[in-house]
């Protein structure tokens, strides 16, 4: 979480997060992490860092993040808080993203309620 908060913090901070290699881990984190606390945290974390402009999420999908918040957001197995910040951190994400061939993969697989932030 500290990752988020230091991200959330201002543009630059979450640029030198992204610039200091510190996306995989917390992609790993969600996608790995057997805890839904821990894989809310990091889904959180990465909304805060991919939120602020058109460069910061196109470095999250250059590495499929959106993918990754998308399938933890749709599994069955995942509780209520982990869907809720997936949801919100792929809105964040996707509505500034300009990098088109990241969005594509979504448009088979995405729910309607996320659909329309990917098409919009």
């Amino acid at each position: 979480m500290t990752l988020g908060f230091i991200g959330a913090f201002d543009e630059s901070l979450a640029m030198g997060v992204i610039v200091s290699k510190g996306i995989p881990p917390l992609k790993d984190a969600l996608k790995n992490e057997p805890e839904d606390h821990i894989r809310a945290a990091a889904a959180w974390s990465l909304g805060q860092i991919g939120h602020h402009s058109a460069d910061h999420s196109r470095a999250l999908a250059e590495i499929h993040v959106p993918y990754v918040l998308l399938a933890a957001y749709i599994d069955e197995r995942s509780d209520d808080d982990l869907k809720a910040k997936s949801k919100r951190a792929l809105k964040s994400i996707i509505q500034k993203c300009s990098y088109l061939e990241a969005l594509e993969p979504l448009l088979s697989i995405a729910p309607p309620n996320i659909l329309k932030y990917v098409v919009y």
